[in-house]
């Protein structure tokens, strides 16, 4: 019997090679519209963690 559990990531691994599987396949038929659709406007990356400047703490890139 497979847990509940089990599924779970099962279905969230599927969904992620999804979004891989149709990111490639949106680049090699240079659908750049398609493409679009997987991309985010503005992202924020919190690097802070990795800063040993005090002063830097709390730094977010914006890209």
């Amino acid at each position: 019997m497979i847990s509940t559990n089990h599924v779970t990531v099962v279905e969230k691994n599927k969904k992620i090679i999804d979004v891989i599987v149709g990111i490639a396949n949106a680049v090699d038929k240079k659908n750049w519209q398609k493409l679009r659709k997987y991309l985010a406007d503005e992202i924020n990356v919190d690097y802070s963690e990795f800063i040993l400047n005090p002063v830097q703490k709390g730094y977010v890139l914006r890209v």
